[in-house]
């Protein structure tokens, strides 16, 4: 099983990226290969729909030909005036309803404030246009949450929630193999 894990933050020490990672870590434990795309190491250009070029370039291509074999996904980005991320938008230009459609995906997202509620529902709207899965269980990483020196959550139930993000994509892509094995 193969899950792709975005994070739309560039930010060294992301608290994206760390809370994203609790979601990984679960899900590599309940037996996923979980590959991440860092839009750091990988940037990709502005999407351009009008560039008859723009799937040429080597990490879009490796992004394409990676959303095109996942099987679920952990997404996440962090709030940014009240929603995504740039990078992480440009991304998901580049793919949509063929990688998406009918496979799981988990949230997570991160905020300066209290919670980043908008980021949340923009990408819940934004997967939902692709028809994907999103699984229930949301995350939003707030000014308050913290992290240990070995990247878990300082409040055992936010480790939890997170932890449940990676789980829930993982139980879906397992629930969905079988029952397209049973037809």
């Amino acid at each position: 099983m193969k899950i792709v894990a975005l994070i739309g933050s560039l930010r060294t020490g992301s608290t994206t990226m760390k809370a994203a990672k609790v979601a990984i870590d679960a899900a590599v434990a309940a037996g996923a290969e979980v590959e991440i795309f860092d839009l750091r190491e990988r940037p990709l250009p502005m999407y351009d729909p009008d560039d008859e070029n723009k799937y040429e370039d080597e990490n879009v291509k490796y992004f394409v030909e990676l959303m095109n074999n996942a099987d679920g996904f952990i997404l996440g980005s962090p709030e940014y005036h009240n929603g995504i991320s740039g990078v992480f938008k440009n991304a998901l230009d580049f793919v949509g309803y063929n990688q998406f459609a009918g496979k799981p995906v988990g949230l997570v997202a991160s905020a300066g404030g209290a919670v980043a509620t908008n980021t949340l529902n923009q990408m819940l709207t934004i997967l939902r246009s692709l028809h994907a899965y999103v699984v229930p269980q949301f995350g939003s990483v707030g000014y308050t949450d913290s992290f240990t020196e070995e990247g878990k959550f300082t409040n055992e139930k936010s480790q939890q929630r997170f932890e449940q993000i990676g789980l829930s994509v993982v139980n879906l892509v397992k629930a969905m193999k079988q029952s397209a094995e049973v037809k």
